[in-house]
């Protein structure tokens, strides 16, 4: 069974403290930054070292959230079965900044900017952003008239597959 690990804080992402029930967020959570509907509706996590892998990672997400996780070291695995979200559902906003680090896709789907006036931002400066599954994984952007943003400065992607879908907007 998935459980939600709800971010309530808005410092490490290594911090059990900062996670609802004091429980850092393992293989099988979704990891969520930014629920409106719980936690924190605003968040920033930075994480800077250690591998974690989570079931999926959820960033601004339900109405009026808005959620950041600043990337600068270390390895974020999302598996096969959760996938990533960057401002999904209505009036959420969402960003994502790889300044370092790795951040690992496996799941086939993934929504950036999802829902009408969700909007999601990828920004990567450095670091690497990389599919992990051995098939191309998907980036929908701007799926059900959501905004999404895909800003490649430096860095390494590999082996995603971005889609503006659904009457959206999108940028890369």
């Amino acid at each position: 069974m998935t459980a939600f690990c709800i971010y309530i804080a808005q410092t490490c992402w290594s911090t059990a403290a900062n996670w609802d029930g004091d429980v850092l967020p393992g293989a099988t959570d979704i990891a969520e930054i930014g629920n409106g509907n719980t936690g924190l509706a605003t968040a920033t996590a930075d994480y800077s070292a250690g591998s974690t892998t989570v079931n999926g990672l959820s960033v601004g997400i339900n109405g009026n959230a808005s959620g950041t996780i600043n990337l600068t070291g270390g390895t974020i695995t999302v598996n096969n079965t959760g996938g990533l979200q960057v401002g999904s559902n209505n009036n959420s906003n969402g960003t994502v900044n790889i300044n370092g680090g790795t951040l690992e896709i496996q799941q086939a789907n993934n929504f950036i900017g999802n829902a009408s006036t969700g909007k999601g931002v990828i920004n990567l400066n450095s670091g690497t952003l990389r599919n992990a599954s051995g098939n191309f994984t998907n980036f929908w952007m701007g799926n059900g008239g959501g905004n999404a943003e895909f800003n490649i400065r430096g860095g390494n992607l590999s082996g995603i597959r971005m889609t503006l879908n659904g009457g959206g907007t999108g940028t890369t």
